[in-house]
């Protein structure tokens, strides 16, 4: 089952893991172009860019609507065509990766003090329609939703840990 304390301390120590592996990511790569780039290539820029965009609009959005007693089934409001994501994360990853780091952190400051002002009882309920076709159609908890966005952290920290291990400076 999911504890609060320790949700809240892995959305902390995963962004910690993801900050050390772009200290360690060569700066070549946090946007690289060129041939050496493989096919489809997310540079460190842009995989920040991507979970940044996913805080903001979707995962903080859900857990205020959360927190507030509502179900966040109208928390995300994305834009006109179904890739704004994608296109918000491209443009996103323009931006100098402090300040892509400074909107991602602000994102999940938010998250965790969402969590915390969820009550007690609704922590572990399902609670929101959103990723219901993940795995199940059940709703998700708030933990779930925490829960996702560390793994989510996780599975982009890997990409930007693997450019820092294995890509040459």
């Amino acid at each position: 089952m999911f504890d609060r304390a320790e949700t809240e301390r892995q959305l902390r120590e995963s962004l910690r893991v993801l900050e050390l592996a772009l200290a360690q990511a060569p700066e070549r790569w946090h946007r690289p172009s060129g041939e050496e780039t493989p096919p489809d290539f997310w540079g460190a820029a842009m995989n920040l860019a991507h979970l940044a965009v996913y805080e903001e609009r979707i995962a903080v959005p859900v857990l205020e609507a959360l927190a507030d007693g509502g179900d966040g089934s109208d928390a995300i409001r994305p834009g006109a065509t179904a890739d704004w994501e994608e296109r918000e994360a491209a443009q996103l990853s323009r931006e100098p990766v402090g300040r892509i780091l400074e909107r991602l952190r602000a994102a999940r400051e938010r998250q965790i003090a969402a969590v915390r002002r969820i009550p007690d009882e609704r922590f572990t309920t399902p609670a929101t329609p959103h990723w219901t076709r993940v795995r199940d159609d059940a709703p998700k908890s708030p933990a779930w939703v925490a829960a996702k966005t560390v793994q989510h952290t996780w599975e982009h920290g890997n990409s930007v840990m693997q450019i820092a291990l294995f890509f040459p400076p």
